[in-house]
């Protein structure tokens, strides 16, 4: 599973282009990295295929500003996904009738936060990819089926 993100793939491209250009003032004048036969014989097919690369991985990592969450409000995402019947509709509502119901002062730590941060948690649930508060770990649901 890639937990990069767009951000770490940008870095390791830019430290590739930094080794390049210092091949490419070495003894020859050409980088060897960069003169590379591609599979149609080319120079060029080696760059295009090298960028292809990139942007697949640039594509398919995960974005810079993930939702930094609670490890109790992920175990709950992770948990409410996992039956694959559930909306974001439904803790949300469940926070706001509780809300309604006993008051913010009964609420217990998680639909707390949920309640002050329905932004993040939200755009953990839609995303489906969240750093841990407490560890800086990146969590990345799997897929659904």
């Amino acid at each position: 599973m890639n937990y990069e993100t767009k951000q770490d793939v940008f870095d390791e491209t830019l430290s590739n282009l930094k080794k390049m250009d210092t091949q490419i003032e070495g003894e020859w004048g050409y980088s060897q990295l960069t003169m590379g036969v591609g599979k149609h014989g080319d120079v060029e097919s080696t760059r295009e295929i090298a960028i292809a690369e990139i942007r697949d991985r640039y594509a398919s990592a995960l974005p810079d500003d993930l939702p930094v969450i609670p490890l109790t409000v992920g175990e709950y995402i992770e948990e409410v996904k996992a039956h694959g019947k559930f909306s974001i509709i439904d803790p949300l509502w469940r926070v706001s009738d509780a809300l309604s119901t006993i008051g913010e002062s009964v609420l217990g730590d998680r639909s707390r936060w949920v309640l002050h941060h329905s932004d993040d948690f939200a755009r953990a649930w839609v995303l489906g990819a969240w750093r841990v508060e407490e560890t800086g770990e990146i969590v990345k649901l799997e897929a659904e089926k």
